[in-house]
C-alpha cells in the first residue's frame, strides 16, 4: 500500500508541475490536459485495486469460514 500510495503522490506531483510549466508557457494544453488525464487514471486505478482486494480478502474469508486479516 505504501507504494500504491507513493505511485499517487508522484503522480500529483507530475501534473503539479505539468500546471506550473503551463502557467509558464512551457507546455500546450494539450499536454497539461493529457497530464491531468493520466493522473485521473491513475487514481482511479488505484482506487479500483483497492476495491478488488477488499472484495477478494471477503471472498476468501467467506470461502474459509474465518478472519484472514488479524
Amino acid at each position: 500500500e505504501a507504494f500504491l500510495g507513493g505511485v499517487l503522490d508522484d503522480a500529483r506531483s507530475t501534473f503539479t508541475i505539468a500546471e506550473r510549466a503551463y502557467d509558464r508557457g512551457g507546455v500546450t494544453l494539450i499536454d497539461l490536459l493529457d497530464a491531468a488525464r493520466t493522473s485521473r487514471m491513475i487514481q482511479q486505478n488505484y482506487i479500483e485495486a483497492l476495491f478488488n482486494y477488499q472484495r477478494n480478502v471477503i471472498q476468501l474469508e467467506s470461502a474459509v469460514g474465518t478472519d484472514i486479516t488479524s
